[in-house]
């Protein structure tokens, strides 16, 4: 899956980022994806430096430090995620006024009700199309004799 075509996460990655999600209530959580071809290989939970229920940004520190993360290992910016404590997994009109990375999609995790709800998007110019997102289903404990 290329990052045109969606978003494709492991299900331990996508535990990851709820519980994050989660761990963060009341409060908007926030984080970097890292990979390729739209493949997500690694999650980076950061804070969020404004601390508010109603939006996010990306702590300045954990920011660059995950870029030079990605940087050093030769994976790409695939996604900032999000999460929603109160509304549903749409953008907002603060997301969509303030998505700074063209090239990266947007998950957002919605956590108004159980199950939570996640959706991926592309924020380019002012406007909003849902992409794929995939999750992985994890491969049954294989052993050998």
């Amino acid at each position: 899956m290329n990052d045109s075509a969606g978003l494709l996460l492991t299900a331990a990655q996508m535990r990851e980022i709820i519980a994050h999600c989660r761990s963060e209530r009341p409060n908007e959580a926030c984080g970097l994806l890292a990979g390729r071809g739209g493949r997500v290989l690694r999650v980076y939970p950061a804070r969020n430096a404004e601390r508010s229920p109603q939006s996010f940004l990306i702590h300045p520190d954990d920011q660059l430090r995950a870029m030079s993360e990605m940087e050093r290992d030769g994976l790409e910016f695939t996604a900032v995620y999000h999460s929603h404590p109160t509304s549903d997994a749409v953008p907002s009109h603060r997301d969509i006024q303030l998505a700074t990375y063209p090239e990266a999609l947007n998950l957002i995790v919605s956590l108004k009700r159980e199950p939570v709800v996640c959706r991926a998007y592309r924020i380019v110019g002012g406007h909003q199309s849902e992409v794929p997102l995939a999750i992985e289903k994890e491969a049954p404990d294989v052993r050998s004799k």
